[in-house]
C-alpha cells in the first residue's frame, strides 16, 4: 500500500501511495472499504444484483476492452461487454458470447 513498486513491475503494478500522492492510513482505508460494501451488500440483499449491477458496470475498467480470460487449460480472447444479471463477465469473441464465472482477466493491449 505504502510501498514502492519493485523493479520489473512498474508496468504491472501500481501502490497506493503512488496513486494518492501520499501516504495511506490503512485503518480509514479499511474503514471505508467496509463502510461502502456494508452499503451495496445490504442493497444487493434488499434487492437483488439487478439493484448494484448498474454502479459496478461504470466502475469497471475492463468493459469495452480486449481481454483474455484464462480458467485452466481454457483461453478466450474477446471484449469485455457487460456484467450479467447473475453476475458474470460477458466476453464477445468473433464467434459468440461467453458467460465467464471465474478466471484469470487480464486487458490484452495493443491487440
Amino acid at each position: 500500500m505504502n510501498i514502492v513498486v519493485p523493479d520489473g513491475l512498474e508496468d504491472k503494478a501500481i501502490s497506493l501511495k503512488e496513486l494518492a500522492g501520499e501516504d495511506i492510513e490503512v485503518d480509514g482505508l479499511l474503514r471505508e472499504i467496509l463502510r461502502e460494501f456494508r452499503k451495496y451488500y445490504s442493497m444487493f440483499r434488499k434487492n437483488g444484483i439487478s439493484s448494484v449491477r448498474p454502479g459496478y458496470g461504470r466502475l469497471s475498467v475492463l468493459l469495452g476492452r480486449r481481454v483474455e480470460v484464462k480458467d485452466g487449460e481454457k483461453t478466450i480472447r474477446g471484449t469485455a461487454k457487460d456484467i450479467s444479471c447473475d453476475g458474470a463477465l460477458i466476453v464477445r469473441t468473433d464467434k459468440t458470447e461467453h458467460k465467464i464465472f471465474s478466471g484469470d482477466v487480464t486487458e490484452v493491449k495493443g491487440d
